[in-house]
């Protein structure tokens, strides 16, 4: 959940001549920041977290001057009797026939964040936030991987339990109590190798969104105190 030094990591990789991929996952409309301003060699962002879009959809953002070289290629969808693509943009990667559906959501979702503002929405769920972190200095064993600074992260917690195996946590709050968490490695594996849950069971980790309230996060709290009494 950190906001990582995006500055530092771009002086690096231009002394080193190298390119430079931008995971906007967890900060495409939850941080307000313009492409052309940090300007990336390439960035992608998932539809479905920040910008309030279904799943299944997504962007890939290349720099222009970027050549990107696909494994394989053929079956254009726009000139399908050749076996080579255009080599021009959007086109160079847009193959067959497009997610209409999940393009029409996403275009919904930047409509509502539009309308609404990122500050806006970033300053509801990081009160939320805040208001976890320190509900769990009351939860016996709680630990928080990474800085508490609610201006340093975005909306999710990864935490973990002394004694309990964070898949257990997340199994009974959600079979108990309805609550959605994600456990394990959250497809980061170097990222938990650094803060050494791998090897290891991971974490289990929170996020908050517009759309959730201080009650459900007072209830969380509260499930987690139960878990020693309920034996988890």
């Amino acid at each position: 959940g950190e906001i990582l030094p995006y500055a530092e990591l771009t002086e690096l990789c231009k002394r080193y001549e190298t390119t430079l991929l931008l995971d906007a996952a967890q900060s495409a409309g939850i941080i307000d920041f313009k492409v052309r301003d940090l300007d990336p060699d390439l960035m992608v962002f998932a539809g479905h977290k920040g910008m309030y879009g279904p799943t299944g959809i997504g962007g890939l953002y290349v720099k222009e001057g970027v050549h990107l070289a696909p494994f394989a290629v053929g079956g254009t969808g726009k000139d399908s009797g050749r076996h080579p693509m255009s080599g021009k943009m959007p086109s160079e990667f847009e193959v067959g026939t497009h997610n209409a559906i999940g393009i029409a959501g996403l275009a919904a979702g930047v409509k509502w964040l539009e309308e609404n503002g990122v500050t806006k929405v970033r300053q509801h769920e990081m009160a939320l936030t805040k208001r976890f972190i320190e509900g769990l200095e009351d939860v016996p064993g709680a630990h928080v991987y990474g800085t508490k600074d609610c201006d340093q992260k975005v909306a999710v917690v990864s935490c973990n339990f002394a004694g309990k195996d964070p898949k257990d946590v997340a199994a009974y709050l959600s079979e108990k109590h309805e609550v959605a968490t994600r456990a394990g490695y959250h497809c980061s594996p170097l990222a938990h190798e650094s803060i050494g849950t791998l090897p290891g069971p991971g974490t289990i980790r929170f996020g908050f969104g517009y759309f959730n309230t201080e009650d459900e996060v007072d209830q969380v709290l509260s499930h987690l105190k139960a878990m020693e009494a309920v034996g988890v």
